[in-house]
């Protein structure tokens, strides 16, 4: 049983703990369609690390750099922007002829090193980066 936290609906979200949005010293209401979390969700936010297909890729001596859109993903509409840093290259091959790639930040070999928002500014951001390191 998941906490529920990713949806995008325009029901209030009730969080107990301290508050993450505030104008001055008054506390602002936010609705879970400017959070894109809500108390109930029916399908797992997570991707399932074999079921994708890559949009765009690019790679020079050091990066990787990824699109892939995620069958069944609720964040982002299914779509991740990735930055991997190549350290072996035998390892992202079996990675990518495997087609398991887990978008988030784990540490094993073949973990991304940035994500950004799927989104114009978001990929020319990752390019800028793979292009000047």
């Amino acid at each position: 049983m998941g906490l529920g936290l990713f949806s995008s609906n325009s029901k209030s979200c009730s969080f107990s703990g301290p508050r993450l949005f505030s104008s001055g010293s008054v506390t602002k209401s936010v609705t879970c369609a400017e959070t894109g979390y809500s108390p109930k969700v029916s399908v797992a936010p997570n991707p399932n690390p074999y079921n994708f297909e890559i949009i765009d890729i690019q790679e020079n001596d050091n990066f990787l750099y990824l699109v892939l859109k995620y069958d069944g993903c609720t964040t982002y509409d299914g779509y991740k922007v990735l930055l991997y840093y190549i350290r072996d290259k035998k390892e992202v091959l079996k990675m990518l002829s495997d087609k398991n790639l887990d978008p988030h930040f784990l540490e094993d070999l073949v973990s991304p090193i940035l994500r950004a928002p799927h989104n114009p500014e978001g990929i020319a951001l990752i390019k800028k980066i793979m292009e000047k390191i």
